[in-house]
């Protein structure tokens, strides 16, 4: 599966930022273009976790609940990439924060070139 992977401004991300992670306040921003997605590390565990949230083109937004790794149920499942969503996944690793990362359907790349 090739994926398309680009280093984004503060200032290109404000509305997704705004969107899904508004209190973030780093500069680790990127975009990746894929058609599918796995869930992973959705719960701490050695002062690592991935937090995901979602915004679609109409303006609606989610976001996972917090999960345990005794309840989880999203850890490991994939999902397909819809043209009108985007996913936004904000890492931290042993206590790091290391960005947010947006994900967004193949078919959007020339909308976000344009930008």
């Amino acid at each position: 599966m090739d994926t398309t992977t680009t280093k984004l401004t503060r200032k290109q991300a404000k509305p997704l930022l705004a969107a899904t992670f508004p209190e973030y306040k780093g500069r680790t921003l990127a975009v990746e273009f894929r058609e599918r997605l796995t869930f992973y590390q959705t719960y701490w565990d050695g002062g690592s976790k991935n937090k995901y949230a979602f915004v679609r083109a109409d303006g609606a937004k989610a976001s996972l609940p917090t999960q345990n790794p005794w309840t989880t149920v999203i850890e490991g499942q994939q999902i397909d990439m819809q043209s009108d969503v985007i996913v936004a996944k904000h890492t931290i690793f042993c206590g790091h924060d290391c960005g947010i990362t947006f994900y967004a359907h193949p078919s959007n790349l020339p909308k976000w070139i344009e930008a």
